[in-house]
C-alpha cells in the first residue's frame, strides 16, 4: 500500500455515534520483505457538515493513522481521532482518542507489544480514559490475502466520568482505577484486489472481579476502491460493559461510511 493522504466526505451516518475512517493504514499481510529500511505511510481524514432547519447543528470529525517500520524489528503505530456534533445550544458528542503502539520484531510470529492510549467521550459522561499495558501478540496465519492474530496481555486502567452519564458535572464525578486483562482476535483479509476486510475483537477483564465484571468490543471495517483514486469504506464498532463505572447503557454501539479521496 502506497503512502496516501484521504479527505472524507460523509455519505450516510446511523448510530448513537459517529465516526469517519479510512482505509486501514497497518495491513498484517505485509511481509518483511517488501519493507524499506525506513518505511512510512500515513492517512488523513476529516469532514464538517451544518444544517440549520429548527435550529443550527453542526458536525466535524478528525482522523490520523500512521505507521512506521524500521527493518524487519520495529514497528511504531499512531492512531488519533476526534468528533464533535453538536446544536448552538448544547454539545451532544465530544470524543475521540490517541493510540500509541510499539511492536519490537513485528515480523516474528511471536513478538512483544507496548502502548498507551488517551480517550476521552464527554456524550456518555467520559472526561478522561488512560491506559498503558503491554501485549505478546501471535501471528497465527500470515498469507498474501489472509491474516489471523491473536495478543494477551495486560493494562492499567484510569477513568474519570461525570455520574450524570452526561458531559455536565452537575451530579459529581466518579474516578476508577483498574488492572485489567487484554484479549484480542483479529482478523483482516483482502477479496481481490480491491477491497479489504478487518475484524477485531477484545474480550477485557479486571483481574479482581473476572466473573462479572468484563468488557468486549468489536470493530469491523469493510474498505473497497472505486478507482485508482476513490475509497469507499464502512465500519461497525460497538462496546458491550457488563458494569460501567456510572449508570449508563451497557450497550452501545457506531455505525458509519464515507468516500475516500487519495492524493
Amino acid at each position: 500500500m502506497k503512502s496516501r493522504a484521504f479527505l472524507f466526505l460523509p455519505l450516510f451516518l446511523l448510530a448513537q455515534l459517529t465516526s469517519a475512517q479510512i482505509l486501514n493504514i497497518e495491513d498484517p499481510t505485509l511481509t518483511v520483505d517488501s519493507i524499506k529500511k525506513h518505511d512510512f505511510k500515513f492517512g488523513l481524514g476529516c469532514d464538517f457538515s451544518f444544517t440549520f432547519q429548527h435550529e443550527k447543528v453542526y458536525e466535524t470529525n478528525a482522523l490520523l493513522e500512521s505507521v512506521y517500520h524500521y527493518n524487519d524489528k520495529h514497528q511504531i503505530l499512531l492512531n488519533g481521532q476526534y468528533f464533535n456534533t453538536g446544536t448552538a445550544n448544547e454539545q451532544l458528542i465530544n470524543g475521540g482518542f490517541i493510540h500509541l503502539r510499539y511492536t519490537y520484531g513485528f515480523g516474528k510470529k511471536i513478538a512483544p507489544q507496548g502502548f498507551m492510549q488517551h480517550q476521552l467521550d464527554l456524550g456518555r459522561g467520559l472526561v478522561k480514559r488512560q491506559l498503558v499495558g503491554c501485549n505478546l501478540r501471535w501471528q497465527a496465519v500470515q498469507k498474501d490475502k489472509l491474516s489471523i492474530q491473536l495478543a494477551t496481555g495486560a493494562f492499567y486502567e484510569n477513568e474519570l466520568w461525570n455520574f450524570s452519564g452526561a458531559p455536565e458535572a452537575e451530579g459529581g464525578r466518579k474516578m476508577s482505577e483498574k488492572l485489567k486483562s487484554n484479549n484480542m482476535l483479529r482478523t483482516y483479509f483482502q477479496l481481490g484486489k480491491q477491497t479489504e476486510i478487518s475484524i477485531v475483537n477484545y474480550f477485557q477483564f479486571a483481574f479482581q472481579n473476572p466473573t462479572n465484571q468484563f468488557r468486549l468490543a468489536t470493530n469491523i471495517s469493510f474498505s473497497t476502491a472505486l478507482n485508482d483514486h476513490f475509497q469507499l469504506q464502512f465500519n461497525f464498532m460497538s462496546m458491550f460493559d457488563t458494569k460501567p463505572v456510572v449508570p449508563i447503557d451497557q450497550f452501545y454501539y457506531t455505525l458509519s461510511n464515507g468516500l475516500g479521496v487519495s492524493m
